[in-house]
């Protein structure tokens, strides 16, 4: 049956869109791996305002006894987490689902932050979540939990409901998360691609080892003109979590000193 205006005439045959994946896989050609993903979550948080930024390998795992669906349980382990201490809103958690979309031609230019620079973490995760404000996302590009490739569940929900207690762990006591239904902040989560299993995306080893060469040890040498070029954020620190702690591997900050001149320059 025809679909358009007149309801008789013809039949529908639009163009196709291609499917999410190959989407994902065309755009990672586009944007380099190593330290350049880093850069692009940087931007991403001073575009929402953000004045700190944190990064931190976390080496640990955590449990796989309740979660949405065993197939995510290799999603538990070592994960790279980026933290900013802007918020999503409403708009933000709608433009994220919009893969593709040109947000400079729409001029939202809020939720343009999360454009095609958001895709170069796929360079190294199957499975990014963010906790932000009053939700969780969790992004599924192979549709696996969700068919329309990710699924938003409220704080309230996400911090009760015991069969998926295991993601909930993932964030709690992570950045100040205590599991309160509103979070001043966002966290993203990116678990490691460390092997061992499919993926249909380009398969890209990211184990902890290749963090520290590929992403955290060319960004210690370009931290300090990065923070030069943003216009809000004043702060990067970058650590790495293990079983016997938290250790702060480096981190920039514009001082007080050089603060009002700085934000001269950046206009």
């Amino acid at each position: 049956m025809a679909s358009n205006i007149q309801g008789q005439i013809g039949k529908s045959h639009g163009q196709r869109v291609p499917p999410l994946l190959v989407v994902i896989t065309n755009t990672l050609k586009n944007y380099p791996d190593g330290s350049q993903i880093l850069k692009e979550l940087i931007q991403n948080a001073d575009d929402a305002g953000a004045s700190e930024v944190k990064f931190l390998l976390d080496e640990t795992s955590h449990s796989t006894n309740q979660l949405i669906h065993q197939s995510v349980a290799k999603y538990q382990g070592p994960a790279l987490y980026a933290w900013n201490n802007g918020v999503f809103q409403e708009e933000d958690w709608d433009g994220i689902q919009d893969v593709g979309d040109s947000w400079k031609e729409k001029k939202l230019l809020k939720v343009g932050r999360f454009a095609l620079g958001f895709i170069s973490v796929y360079h190294l995760t199957d499975f990014p979540s963010i906790l932000s404000n009053t939700n969780v996302l969790m992004l599924d590009p192979h549709k696996v939990i969700d068919l329309d490739g990710g699924l938003l569940i409220d704080l309230r929900e996400f911090t009760a409901e015991q069969s998926i207690a295991s993601h909930y762990e993932c964030f709690h006591n992570y950045f100040g998360y205590n599991g309160s239904h509103q979070y001043d902040g966002t966290i993203f989560r990116f678990p490691l691609r460390i092997g061992g299993y499919e993926t249909k995306l380009p398969n890209n080893i990211y184990n902890p080892a290749k963090v520290h060469t590929s992403l955290f040890a060319p960004f210690k040498c370009e931290i300090e003109n990065c923070l030069l070029f943003m216009k809000y954020v004043n702060k990067i620190t970058v650590s790495v979590k293990s079983h016997t702690g938290t250790q702060i591997l480096y981190s920039a900050e514009v001082s007080d000193k050089f603060r009002d001149g700085l934000a001269k320059h950046r206009g």
